[in-house]
């Protein structure tokens, strides 16, 4: 009896907890940094605004057994929340150092696109972690072409490169059009490291053949 009372609350609290995602964004930052039982420095300013939190997501970037942090902040120019949420977020990464602490790496204020006004499009969609590689996902527009970009960073002896880049395309003014979607590598744009990567960087990569 006393183990499926524990079984029913158990799931209570997944239910309840995959409800309060979003709104428990905050907290689960805390728990992680609980999780690996990091002593967080006395200086606040090497960490993050939690009130600019737009995401936030852990991986073990550098392979240590320890999780690492890839956090996007609002952008505090645009006048409407939506393009603050989504447009030209600040990046910052967080590494777990040899002590166990976690401290800044790497930010990049210029990496997530800026809002094209001449069509309507999401912008910042969800950042994705596999191993020691990371993809922003985003949509921009052209026209009444929905562009889906994905730029994918590599974090490999103690480097933050880019290693690919890739758009998809749907016309919203004829859906059915096939537009073949296009993927740059290294091959293409040779070593870039993530802290120089900017907005206009992609824009000429896109005018170039892959």
């Amino acid at each position: 009896m006393i183990k499926f009372r524990i079984v029913i609350g158990i799931t209570l609290f997944t239910i309840f907890f995959s409800c309060k995602k979003n709104t428990d964004q905050k907290s689960s930052i805390e728990t992680l940094l609980a999780t690996n039982k990091l002593e967080i420095e006395e200086n606040k300013n090497q960490l993050f605004d939690k009130e600019r939190l737009v995401d936030s997501v852990s991986c073990d970037l550098n392979k240590d057994g320890f999780n690492d942090m890839i956090v996007l902040l609002e952008n505090p120019e645009p006048k409407f929340e939506y393009d603050a949420k989504h447009f030209n977020l600040p990046i910052e990464i967080y590494i777990t150092d040899n002590s166990k602490i976690l401290v800044k790496y790497a930010t990049n204020d210029d990496l997530i696109f800026s809002n094209p006004l001449s069509c309507y499009s999401d912008g910042y969609l969800r950042t994705v972690c596999n191993g020691n590689f990371f993809t922003f996902e985003s949509d921009i527009c052209s026209g009444d072409v929905i562009i889906s970009t994905y730029i994918t960073i590599k974090f490999v002896e103690n480097q933050m490169l880019l290693h690919k880049y890739g758009e998809e395309y749907f016309n919203k003014a004829n859906h059915e059009e096939k537009i073949p979607a296009k993927i740059w590598s290294m091959d293409d744009f040779g070593i870039v490291a993530f802290d120089e990567l900017n907005e206009g960087f992609f824009i000429k990569l896109r005018n170039t053949k892959p």
